[in-house]
């Protein structure tokens, strides 16, 4: 009895201030917004008319030497990779959502491209695709996975130093559909972790527009190149 009567002066109570139960959040009615606007149109391109071009910036940040084969210049490493853009068709107005300028989206809702490490030593990729992308109110999209990539380097006279390179472009579009550019003229070193026996001495960034014999098109790629040096101990 006591139950019900709280339960009615409760009622009561939010009758007379005029409150009112949201069944769902704002962030809720967001991501149902967009994901709504979005059905239909996640292999296409976010561009109004077909001749625009979708701009991708890239870049790679490395976390780990894992191991280097001096014999056939195999090198295992573990990086983040970060490529944002911008999809029209994800804006809103943060006033209509209170406030919100930024949510969560799952890759598989969403238009992504097809950006590939093309000299992979390994199919598949092993790459964390579990990871959310951040949309942003004005439509730019970052994505950050965390990557385990294998590649083949070139050794020096003596082997003891190799030279690593990582080819990032996209897998189908070419240069009038994505263009690809560098988010930096380096490969961030800022959360290397030092372990092994191996050093990096240098890093470089290279933006390429190729012409295959396969095609008439012309397509882009950021290609990194980790320059490693064994590590004596004295």
């Amino acid at each position: 009895m006591n139950r019900l009567i709280l339960l009615m002066v409760w009622l009561g109570l939010s009758t007379c201030t005029g409150m009112q139960w949201d069944a769902t959040s704002a962030e809720e009615r967001l991501v149902d917004s967009l994901l709504r606007s979005n059905v239909g149109f996640k292999l296409a391109r976010p561009v109004t008319k077909k001749s625009d071009t979708v701009e991708v910036k890239h870049g790679i940040s490395l976390l780990q030497v894992v191991s280097v084969n001096p014999d056939t210049g195999d090198a295992k490493f573990v990086i983040w990779i970060f490529s944002n853009w911008t999809d029209n068709r994800l804006q809103w107005h943060p006033d209509d959502f209170d406030g919100l300028t930024s949510t969560r989206l799952r890759l598989r809702d969403i238009w992504i491209p097809d950006v590939k490490l093309y000299n992979s030593n390994e199919y598949p990729e092993k790459q964390d695709n579990d990871v959310l992308a951040v949309v942003n109110h004005n439509g730019r999209v970052l994505y950050a996975p965390r990557a385990v990539i294998s590649v083949r380097c070139t050794a020096s006279e003596h082997k003891n130093t190799f030279s690593c390179p990582l080819k990032y472009g996209s897998w189908t579009y070419d240069d009038s559909k994505i263009n690809m550019q560098s988010l930096s003229d380096n490969v961030d070193l800022s959360n290397l972790l030092v372990s092994g026996d191996w050093r990096v001495t240098d890093t470089s960034v290279q933006r390429n527009v190729v012409k295959y014999d396969c095609c008439e098109e012309k397509y882009v790629d950021i290609t990194y190149t980790i320059n490693v040096k064994h590590w004596v101990y004295n």
